[in-house]
């Protein structure tokens, strides 16, 4: 029995929704390779031509359960597995990257990058993949990157890539420096052109160990990198970290977000005037470990690497990880991770969405095992054409739970449901921010038809009211005069549905009151 767990982050309450998309559910465990043989999914992409989703994710090699392999599947929308197939060999081991290890070419195509692992008697050595897909996903050619052969000083790994509109290829990842003394690791940023030649290299970083997870363009022509680093002295410390170059992959600067405690990765993506960054920050940790209790956090960073706003969403929770975060058109954020939730099952996941301003729209979380020690990992969401959401990670099942671990694969609807009709109930936590006993704001008539009069208690010139639709899409924003304590809104024009509407100041939000159109 699939257990569904709901914890409410939103400022919207949901009483009907009406779709005008046709919506498809489904909550599958899927063999990439046989049902003997392990799988797990990293990266998904809609392939809106066919109407199929692709995963991208690992396997083990047929005669070899420990034998890594690339594989590809595809699936209908109706979550109906259509083919698969693995890329790899009997000599080396192949990894795929993570979110966005897979990606649309500007002309027929696909790219695929990852991480092949060489053997040669006790040495391992590790070299950056590029592949090219046609557009039958048939491979047509696959590169390597990396400088030094066995046993050589240095290992590459690519873990994500993007495209730009000249068709250069920019992926990152880890290069790990062996010296007789320690290993260490720095962020790797390689751009190429669209036959995968290279046309310059980089490495980045902060003391000791830093891993690459995300990469994105920036509006002046450089780019971004997200990922992870560990304190020099403290492997039980690790922050968050964004490094920002210009075209021709200079460093301009390197921030580090994180706490004094293990925090996550940090998740990129683009907006229109800055970076925003998707992490978990820890605010507490037992002792000597790296059990931390963190909250999501999201970010909004200038392009000189201010932060001009950060976001946190509910409770500490005990190992929460950020995995993927995506840019819904203009229409706000949609990430992705997952959080322990022992003993039923040992980790659920996650899903959250933000408008553009970082104000949570619904957050939900997910499991298909929930044996005692079962996990359920997303590690990639992205929006689909129907207003929905597909998510793919895996699954490990643990007894009284059956079976091997699995790709796992999600199809949402717009607020997050994986079934229909499923709790659109949102609950809001910490309805009023301030400590009075008296509302700030009151909303009338509710539902209302031409006017809403809003009602407030403050009037100090210093308060702003916003209306929000329940995408998070601000339809209406005013400045409160100073002495006015009620606001007509003209709603006539608005769209029948739920609306939002917002008392805050420049500190905080002070209330929230829900309203209905008809």
């Amino acid at each position: 029995m699939r257990l569904f767990r709901v914890y409410i982050l939103t400022t919207i309450f949901v009483l009907s929704v009406v779709m005008s998309y046709s919506q498809e559910y489904f909550s599958n465990a899927y063999a990439m390779n046989s049902w003997d043989i392990w799988s797990a999914g990293f990266n998904i992409f809609q392939d809106e031509d066919e109407d199929k989703y692709i995963v991208i994710g690992q396997t083990g090699h047929t005669l070899n359960y420990n034998w890594n392999q690339i594989s590809l599947m595809a699936i209908d929308s109706y979550g109906e597995k259509l083919w698969s197939y693995t890329i790899g060999d009997t000599i080396c081991r192949y990894f795929s990257g993570f979110s966005n290890s897979f990606i649309k070419s500007n002309t027929e195509g696909y790219y695929l990058c990852g991480t092949k692992q060489h053997y040669e008697g006790s040495q391992v050595h590790n070299k950056g993949l590029i592949a090219k897909l046609s557009s039958s996903y048939d491979v047509l050619w696959m590169r390597e990157y990396g400088d030094n052969q066995l046993p050589g000083d240095t290992s590459d790994l690519f873990n994500s890539m993007i495209i730009d509109e000249e068709s250069n290829i920019f992926a990152c990842g880890d290069r790990i420096i062996f010296t007789p003394a320690t290993d260490y690791n720095k962020f790797l940023c390689v751009k190429l052109d669209s036959l995968g030649n290279v046309i310059w290299k980089n490495t980045y970083g902060l003391d000791r160990s830093n891993h690459a997870y995300s990469i994105i363009k920036t509006s002046d022509g450089g780019v971004a990198i997200g990922g992870m680093n560990f304190g020099t002295n403290n492997i039980q410390s690790a922050d968050p970290v964004v490094v920002k170059t210009d075209a021709e992959g200079n460093q301009e600067w390197i921030l580090n977000l994180g706490s004094e405690f293990y925090d996550n990765r940090a998740m990129l993506c683009s907006d229109t005037d800055g970076i925003i960054v998707a992490t978990t920050i820890a605010d507490s940790a037992t002792p000597g470990s790296d059990f931390s209790f963190s909250r999501i956090a999201v970010s909004k960073i200038d392009l000189d690497g201010n932060e001009i706003w950060i976001k946190k969403f509910g409770e500490s929770r005990k190992k929460n990880h950020i995995r993927s975060i995506e840019r819904i058109d203009n229409q706000g954020y949609i990430m992705c991770g997952y959080v322990r939730t022992e003993p039923n099952p040992w980790y659920s996941s996650w899903a959250l969405r933000i408008s553009n301003n970082g104000d949570s729209i619904w957050y939900r979380e997910y499991s298909i095992v929930n044996g005692i020690d079962s996990r359920n990992y997303l590690y990639d969401i992205r929006s689909t054409d129907d207003a929905g959401f597909i998510s793919c990670g895996y699954i490990i099942p643990v007894s009284p739970d059956t079976g091997n671990m699995q790709t796992w694969i999600i199809k949402l609807d717009s607020i997050g449901c994986d079934i229909p009709n499923c709790d659109t109930t949102v609950w809001l936590d910490d309805l009023s921010l301030s400590n009075s006993s008296y509302d700030l704001l009151k909303v009338y008539p509710n539902p209302a038809n031409e006017y809403l009069n809003c009602r407030l208690h403050t009037a100090d010139g210093k308060s702003l009211l916003l209306i929000y639709d329940m995408f998070g899409r601000k339809q209406d924003e005013m400045r409160i005069p100073r002495g006015q304590k009620e606001i007509q809104i003209d709603v006539s024009a608005y769209p029948a549905g739920i609306y939002l509407a917002v008392l805050k100041n420049k500190k905080r939000i002070l209330e929230r009151r829900k309203f209905v159109v008809r």
